[in-house]
Formats: C-alpha cells, sequence, structure tokens
C-alpha cells in the first residue's frame, strides 16, 4: 500500500505520531510518506501560521486558553467553522498530490488535514481511504464537522465524549495514541542510569518541556533544589529552545545538579532513568510516558487541550495533576519517597494505556483496506 501521513508543524506531538506510524507501516513493506499539510497553502503561509501558534503559546498562553474555550463554545453551534475554509483553501493542490501519487489510504495526525481531507471528499472523487488519529485525550473543538473514514481515538472513554458532541460511533476506534516502538521496548532503570552515566543510588528528577521548550522551568528547577534534600540529579529536557537551555546553563554553571539536553532522539532512556517525572501534558509525551512507566506529575500545562489530558490522566490515576510550581515541587518529594504511591500510578498507567497501540492502528488499517478490497 502506499499511505501519506498528513502532519502539521504546530507541535511536535502531531510529527510524533506520524513518524511512529509511518515506521510501522515500513516495516510492513508498505511505502509511506510525511507531509505538513500546512505546506500546500505555500511556504510562507505555513511560517506565519506556525510561527503565529508558537509565538501565542510562549508569550501569551492564557490567550490560548481562551481562544480553546471561544472554540468549544462555538463547536457546539453546529455552524460550520472559519477553520473548515481555512484549510478548504489549499485542497486543490492537496487533491493533485494524492491523485498524481495514487496514495491508497491518508492518514490524519492534526484537525487541519482531517478538515482539507472533508472538503476534497465533499468536492471530489477520492479512491482513498482517509482515517485521523486522535493524539489528545479529549474531543478537540471542530472535530465534529470533520467526515472522514475512521477515527482513532486514545481511550474507549473519549468515545462518549465525541459521541456526545455528534460524531457516528461506528466510525471510532478505541485504540490509543500512536508512539515509537522504542518506547515499548525501553531498558530499565538501572541500565538507562547506567548509560547516563548517573550513579545509581542517586535519585534524578526528569523535567519535559515540550519539543519548543514552553514553561516557567527556571523557576521549577529553583523550587526543586530548594526543597529537595537528597541531593537529586535534575535534567530538563529543553527541546530545541536555545533561550531556555542558556538560560539554566547560567544560572547553574557553578554546580553539577542541574544538566539541560537540546532535543533529543533518547528521550525513552530518560524517561527510563528518571525516579520522577515532570512534565507539560501534552498527549503524544504524556501516553510516552505512560509507556515506559514512570512516576509522573503534570506541571506547566498550556491552557486548553493540556489541561484536560491532565485532568484525564489524573482521573485515571495515571499521574499527579500539579497546578503550581509549589505543588509540583511537594509532588515530587512524595513521589520520590513513596514507592506505594508511585508504583500505583505505575500500574494505572499499565491498566490504562495500551503500548501496542500503533501497530493496532496500522493492523486495523490493512483490515478495513482488505475488507473494502473484497468488497468491490
Amino acid at each position: 500500500m502506499k499511505i501519506l501521513i498528513l502532519s502539521c508543524n504546530t507541535g511536535e506531538g502531531h510529527n510524533s505520531a506520524a513518524h511512529a506510524l509511518c515506521k510501522e507501516f515500513t516495516n510492513y513493506g508498505d511505502e509511506c510518506e510525511i507531509v505538513d499539510t500546512l505546506l500546500f497553502s505555500g511556504k510562507r503561509n505555513t511560517e506565519l501560521v506556525t510561527n503565529s501558534f508558537h509565538s501565542i503559546i510562549k508569550r501569551a498562553p492564557k490567550v490560548f486558553g481562551v481562544a480553546y474555550q471561544v472554540s468549544g463554545i462555538y463547536s457546539t453551534t453546529k455552524l460550520t467553522s472559519p477553520i473548515y475554509y481555512a484549510n478548504a483553501v489549499y485542497t486543490k493542490k492537496l487533491y493533485k498530490y494524492i491523485s498524481d501519487k495514487q496514495f491508497d489510504i491518508i492518514i490524519c495526525t492534526h484537525l487541519f488535514s482531517m478538515e482539507s481531507m472533508t472538503y476534497i471528499r465533499r468536492k471530489y472523487r477520492l479512491n482513498a481511504k482517509c482515517y485521523g488519529v486522535l493524539t489528545d485525550y479529549t474531543c478537540v473543538p471542530f472535530l465534529r464537522e470533520t467526515d472522514i473514514d475512521g477515527y482513532f481515538i486514545p481511550h474507549k472513554d473519549i468515545m462518549i465524549e465525541c459521541i456526545n458532541r455528534g460524531m457516528v460511533a461506528s466510525k471510532l476506534f478505541p485504540t490509543g495514541i500512536p508512539v515509537d516502538s522504542k518506547f515499548n521496548n525501553s531498558i530499565n532503570k538501572q541500565e538507562a542510569k547506567r548509560y547516563l552515566n548517573i550513579p545509581q543510588e542517586q535519585k534524578m528528577y526528569l523535567i519535559m518541556t515540550g519539543g519548543l521548550g514552553f514553561g516557567k522551568v527556571a523557576k521549577l528547577c529553583k523550587t526543586l533544589i530548594k526543597g529537595n534534600k537528597d541531593e537529586a540529579l535534575i535534567y530538563i529536557l529543553v527541546g530545541k529552545n536555545k533561550k531556555l537551555k542558556d538560560t539554566i546553563d547560567n544560572n547553574y554553571r557553578f554546580g553539577n545538579r542541574v544538566k539541560t539536553i537540546e532535543f533529543t532522539d533518547k528521550v525513552n532512556v530518560y524517561m527510563s532513568a528518571a525516579d520522577v517525572l515532570l512534565s507539560k501534558p501534552g498527549g503524544i509525551s504524556s501516553t510516552e510516558a505512560a509507556v515506559v512507566q514512570v512516576p509522573l506529575i503534570h506541571t506547566l500545562a498550556i491552557p486548553g487541550v493540556e489541561t484536560k489530558n491532565a485532568r484525564f490522566f489524573a482521573r485515571k490515576g495515571m499521574s499527579i495533576n500539579a497546578r503550581t510550581i509549589d505543588e509540583a515541587a511537594y509532588d515530587t518529594n512524595i513521589l520520590a519517597n513513596n514507592p506505594i504511591i508511585s508504583e500505583y500510578i505505575m500500574k494505572m498507567q499499565r491498566k490504562n494505556i495500551n503500548p501496542n497501540a500503533t501497530n493496532d492502528i496500522v493492523n486495523k488499517i490493512k483490515d478495513l483496506s482488505n475488507v473494502d478490497n473484497n468488497t468491490k
């Protein structure tokens, strides 16, 4: 089969899900390609949308939260959203690309591509099947106005929310969120610490800020050190935020307890080595943590979908949702020194998160394709 995965650079999570699926399809011998959907609207527009999104998230996250709430309210009106029309603008180019390359399957890991593919299905003759992959633990605004062949959702409990929003139950497949297989096959804590040259007896706290390095990390780091008595090491994954890395490195240049790590493909190793993980509640990173199984504290949340991710995980017992930096530091001490609570969190992660979601999605798509071929 020839598969096109349409992602979007507004968040690294969408790309991570796309790459995990592409890797799995390739392992089966299929031909797979990943494209940023917005590129079909032109490079300048792509940069404008992406940079504007990142700027709002970094400088005015509360504005993003308000916009998300407004979008949710607008979505309940059943009126077609401006998002749909905005993503219809470039569909002629996208349709030509799909037709010229004769893709059999289109997979969307972002709402934008689900909107554009909905428009294409209504306006043009499309032989390729199209599926959406949700990368957060909620039914995002405007999802109900999309109309494609199926949706792979994070958890069976999200089905109720999606159905209540007007989505068709028969199109919902509660497989879980796709993550790279290296998280499912991750090494144990002893091996991970050995790989990172961390003494086995020394605790390590890992702070994850997302691919673009969001949140009040410097203040969180300072609070953790002030309230910590066991001299734990603090590793900070700063993503692609060089300014954040420079700030942290400058603040702690005379010590050896704080270490910053730039964008890395070894996230699974750092998670495996962590005694406690403090992370912004992205849908993908939270799922990766649950697959690895690490005591998890959600903090540094961007208002909107991430607060819903944090609530979902906390409600299921898979994490602690720290609403302030002081709470996060307090909860870190609890998890680091109370193995019963930590083990309970990891137990609930095992119970609620499917570590084989990537493979399950690929196999489901293959099964659906075989059914369609047999009925022709």
